[in-house]
């Protein structure tokens, strides 16, 4: 592990990972420049060869939030018609 990365552990999983930027229907190409980093890099934490940074953790789980969220209200709006 490089640098500060040994230094504390991230919230998210490579399978988190991976599952928050399919549902978003990213490729990796696109996920890295939503997110400010390369494939490769997106590659590594969806194979768990390295880790996501917590502040990059954090930013990608708000991403998750806001998909849940939106998933939520279409689901209410199809019930009340």
């Amino acid at each position: 592990m490089a640098g500060y990365e040994r230094f504390y552990r991230s919230p998210l999983s490579a399978r988190d990972v991976r599952r928050i930027r399919k549902s978003l229907g990213l490729t990796q190409v696109q996920f890295g420049e939503l997110i400010g980093v390369t494939s490769v890099t997106v590659s590594r934490w969806e194979t768990a060869q390295s880790g996501v940074p917590v502040p990059t953790a954090r930013l990608i789980m708000s991403f998750d939030h806001l998909v849940k969220q939106r998933a939520k209200e279409q689901a209410k709006k199809k019930v009340g018609r």
